[in-house]
């Protein structure tokens, strides 16, 4: 059994050159064999923190927990306990940096689980 207590996260770097801004992780779980993981983010206030991308090896699930974002048509989501997103990318499928990309407007948390190994194509 996994227990974490938000104020109590151990933050650790993401990998080099994956994001443009000081993105965060906490890997929950991660199955060795699989390379599926169930992993906590964090993403600062501000801009675009990623490239357009693809994880060819892995679909992703995503889960907006608690913070502010601006989407590019000006919409403002906020994610609090009994108000966060969900959203379904399946493998190959770009995502993320879009030029026409929402911002931040508020340190964010989300839950991610991917079903194989972590991978990134960019464009």
């Amino acid at each position: 059994m996994v227990k974490i207590n938000g104020k109590e996260v151990e933050w650790h770097d993401t990998p080099k050159g994956w994001y443009l801004t000081d993105v965060k992780q906490h890997i929950l779980w991660q199955n060795e064999e699989t390379g599926a993981r169930f992993v906590l983010m964090k993403f600062p206030k501000g801009g675009n923190h990623e490239h357009p991308h693809t994880h060819p090896h892995a679909n992703q699930w995503a889960m907006g927990l608690l913070g502010e974002m601006e989407q590019p048509n000006g919409t403002h989501i906020k994610f609090t306990g009994d108000a966060f997103s969900f959203q379904f990318t399946p493998k190959g499928e770009k995502h993320g940096g879009l030029p026409d990309g929402g911002k931040f407007c508020s340190d964010c948390y989300g839950l991610f689980y991917f079903d194989g190994p972590l991978t990134k194509e960019f464009e």
